[in-house]
């Protein structure tokens, strides 16, 4: 077991540990004293230069709003791209300074008042306050819950409209023809034709005596 603790090898899933000791190291690690870390770059300004010297801020120069056409259209610019690289930037205005009395920050809430504290005049109010609201919850009459309704789907709606349709039969919206006033008594050929045909005939019905006579 011992030689196995000593292997220092590669591949750390290989490495052999011995009972109730942590696994050993298989990476070449560096001696003790080591640094681990990226090194910051040192600023070649320091404290010194900083408060010896001050940069003042320096105004860009006034341009004109106005766009210059004959030089867009001697660029040659025909799409969208080269307008947007030739044409100038919007320009952003410049934000009002704050009044020089101004107070950063959020107001601080104001201090409870010592004598009511000591003399409990919000806990006496707090009671008083507990006690109303309790009488208006008896004096205030209950209100009855009213069940809901059952909600239909469109399909069961549909279906009862079914149901009582059949339950009273048919309604006839059976429209009249329209027709000219001289045309209003005469049938229809087919309607004469089955009234003919349902005639009886007088030889059947005479029977073979009264046919011979």
């Amino acid at each position: 077991m011992e030689k196995a603790l000593k292997w220092k090898g590669s591949n750390p899933l290989l490495s052999k540990d011995d009972v109730g000791k942590s696994k050993p190291c298989s990476y070449q690690l560096p001696q003790d004293g080591f640094a681990y870390g990226r090194p910051e770059k040192k600023d070649s300004e320091g404290a010194k230069e900083v408060t010896s010297s001050w940069a003042y801020h320096q105004q860009s120069r006034v341009t004109s709003s106005k766009k210059d056409f004959l030089s867009m259209n001697k660029s040659g610019a025909t799409d969208s791209r080269d307008f947007k690289v030739s044409a100038e930037p919007k320009h952003k205005g410049k934000k009002a300074a704050p009044p020089p009395d101004m107070i950063y920050g959020m107001m601080n809430r104001p201090s409870t008042p010592i004598e009511g504290v000591i003399s409990n005049t919000y806990g006496t109010y707090a009671e008083q306050e507990s006690e109303e609201n309790y009488k208006k919850m008896t004096t205030k009459p209950k209100i009855k819950k009213k069940v809901p309704g059952i909600r239909t789907t469109k399909a069961e709606e549909k279906k009862m409209e079914f149901q009582k349709t059949k339950k009273e039969g048919p309604v006839s919206s059976k429209a009249d023809d329209f027709k000219i006033k001289r045309f209003t008594k005469v049938e229809s050929r087919v309607k004469a034709e089955l009234k003919k045909s349902k005639k009886p005939n007088k030889d059947i019905d005479a029977g073979p005596e009264e046919g011979k006579e």
